[in-house]
């Protein structure tokens, strides 16, 4: 028998950046129309009752929603609105899931949180709210890739929201927080033959061991490992092979006790691995 948990919905239609490796299409005037459009079908309901007609035979097996788009942020005033709908039509919903640039800062994550908390009250259940936030490594990769200041605005946005949500008592929710980078074949390039490699975790180190005497609530999981998404470069070349396959052998041999809170995912296989035979 065929069943659904979870739902991935399309929030918004605008970014704030233009990533060199995305591929969601950033006509401005025309994502500008289509999100305008998209903010209406939610204010009057269209939305919420057009995604429940679609799915409404999982109707009691939906626990998940997930906000995409180009940066769900730029409509967080309308997230409100539409799950307080779709709550009622999904009365299982218990975890909503979304990724942003973190560019609007705090200002773009508060509606998020605060209105998750409000619909757990409301509803009278423990729900879980899931922030990814996209960063792709130090200043010299996430600005090139992305904008100017981007890597600033994100630090800032994750800092600010791991302690207001410390700071929260007596709610039914709990955050997770995490990083989600992405590496092009370019910047893959500059880290294997400059030898990069170790600062570009340290980097992500380093904002673990800077925020985590901040993380003082038993309702925040955080989880800050880089474990990059890499971009197909669509056509390869034998270079880019090459330089993929020294990318690898790097991160395979990369010694994690040069750092305080990352742990090695190849070395904890490998440890299980011979656990197992």
């Amino acid at each position: 028998m065929r069943s659904i948990q979870n739902i991935d919905l399309f929030f918004s239609s605008e970014c704030n950046m233009n990533c060199t490796y995305c591929y969601v299409g950033k006509k401005s005037e025309e994502s500008k129309q289509y999100n305008n459009k998209l903010r209406e079908s939610i204010y009057n309901g269209k939305y919420a009752k057009n995604v429940y007609d679609k799915f409404k035979e999982f109707k009691n097996d939906i626990t998940e929603f997930g906000c995409w788009g180009a940066e769900p942020t730029i409509n967080g005033e309308y997230f409100y609105s539409l799950f307080k709908q779709l709550i009622e039509y999904f009365p299982n919903t218990e975890r909503i899931f979304f990724s942003t640039n973190g560019f609007l800062k705090f200002n773009g994550l508060k509606p998020f949180i605060d209105s998750t908390i409000q619909l757990s009250n409301e509803f009278d259940k423990n729900m879980k709210l899931c922030i990814q936030f996209s960063l792709d490594g130090p200043s010299w990769i996430t600005d090139n890739q992305r904008k100017l200041n981007a890597t600033d605005h994100l630090l800032e946005a994750l800092h600010d929201t791991i302690c207001y949500i410390s700071k929260l008592n007596n709610n039914k929710v709990k955050f997770d927080l995490h990083f989600k980078p992405t590496l092009n074949i370019d910047t893959i390039k500059t880290l294997v033959e400059e030898d990069k490699i170790v600062d570009y975790f340290k980097f992500f180190d380093d904002i673990w061991d800077y925020n985590e005497p901040y993380v003082t609530s038993k309702l925040l999981d955080v989880n800050f490992k880089a474990l990059p998404t890499l971009v197909n470069p669509g056509k390869y070349t034998q270079e880019d092979g090459i330089i993929f396959k020294r990318f690898i052998d790097s991160i395979y041999e990369l010694d994690d006790s040069k750092f305080k809170h990352y742990r090695h995912p190849f070395f904890i296989q490998s440890i299980k691995t011979l656990e197992y035979h």
